[in-house]
């Protein structure tokens, strides 16, 4: 039998109700808190499981529990998210360990962003500039640091999950596959963990230095292009539509790279996530776009859109001439310097 128990001070609930959280809500339990703020609830769960625990107003926590576990919560319900404590359930604790450090690092980010604004209202020099950003990025960093350590030395708890979005899969993928191998032996049958299982087996096609899924749709004249038959050049997989105002906007560069570096092995191949093909076509002879097009005409249901995990446009996919990933979503002087890079130049 689990339990839940609580000692909230500054209490003006009267019930407290706990919830599954997954793809179905439901009451696993519920209890009357009494007039000093306490309540006491059991409940049987044979799996490990996220749960909800709510008040009337909405306010609520997350746990995590195990069965068996004997969680019990206090706080000061006028700061309770700062002055929530935890006893019995590990992995609920670790949620709350690792919101409290990433409240500190905000706090540092918050601070800095504030000092830039009031700078650029009464006047900042170039050189300012540069010290905020360089703070805001060191302390971008320490926070990832921090996230690895935490993800890596809790590898099988279930609290990494409220977390790990917070780090890049592309930057990070090696943090992600440690947490998902031992989250998915250890809990291979609970649905958020499946959730994220699915992700990173998909990201991981997509990881730098993994073979570029093949892509081979029709071209403006209807006939199919293969993104293999590139192969042995330095190709950006350009995501875009003739509606997405920053794509056309990004329009110019493309065709000032093309230019620059088409005699060197370098070329561009554009997947379209159009829906009418007059517009489509319009588009690429308006801009100038004198390279590969190809599109299915269908949209976010774009087959390489969906194979990619293409989630907004433009987005863009960087290959060496191996037809490897090399790099994701650059932009400007970046991703010309990327480009440079594979073509072997200074």
């Amino acid at each position: 039998m689990t339990s839940v128990s609580g000692k909230l001070t500054n209490c003006k609930f009267k019930k407290a109700s706990l919830y599954t959280n997954g793809q179905e809500t439901i009451l696993a339990a519920q209890a009357d808190i009494d007039s000093t703020g306490k309540f006491s609830m059991q409940f049987e769960n044979p799996v490990l499981n996220i749960y909800r625990l709510q008040f009337e107003d909405g306010m609520y926590v997350s746990l995590i529990l195990e069965p068996g576990d004997k969680a019990h919560v206090t706080g000061d319900l006028n700061d309770f998210l700062n002055t929530l404590k935890f006893e019995g359930s590990d992995q609920s604790s670790q949620i709350y360990e690792s919101d409290q450090a990433l409240k500190g690092y905000k706090k540092k980010l918050d601070s800095i962003n504030t000092a830039y604004y009031q700078g650029m209202q009464t006047g900042i020099t170039d050189s300012v500039v540069q010290v905020l950003t360089a703070d805001y990025r060191a302390t971008e960093q320490e926070q990832n640091d921090y996230l690895v350590r935490f993800i890596t030395s809790h590898p099988g708890s279930m609290a990494g999950l409220f977390v790990v979005d917070r780090l890049s899969i592309d930057q990070y993928f090696d943090t992600y596959e440690v947490m998902d191998q031992h989250l998915y032996k250890k809990y291979p049958e609970n649905v958020f963990v499946q959730n994220f299982h699915k992700r990173v087996t998909n990201a991981k096609k997509l990881a730098i230095n993994a073979p570029a899924p093949e892509i081979a749709l029709p071209d403006p004249e209807g006939n199919v292009v293969k993104l293999s038959s590139l192969k042995g050049k330095v190709v950006v997989i350009d995501f875009w539509a003739s509606w997405c105002g920053p794509c056309r906007k990004e329009s110019p560069n493309m065709v000032r790279l093309f230019n620059t570096y088409k005699d060197k092995g370098f070329t561009i191949f554009s997947v379209s996530l159009d829906k009418a093909k007059d517009a489509w076509i319009k588009a690429i002879k308006d801009d100038g776009l004198t390279w590969t097009h190809v599109s299915d005409l269908k949209f976010w249901q774009c087959e390489a859109a969906l194979n990619y995990n293409v989630t907004a446009v433009p987005y863009m996919v960087l290959l060496d001439k191996d037809g490897n990933i090399a790099a994701k979503n650059l932009r400007g002087a970046d991703l010309e310097k990327k480009i440079a890079e594979l073509l072997g130049k200074n």
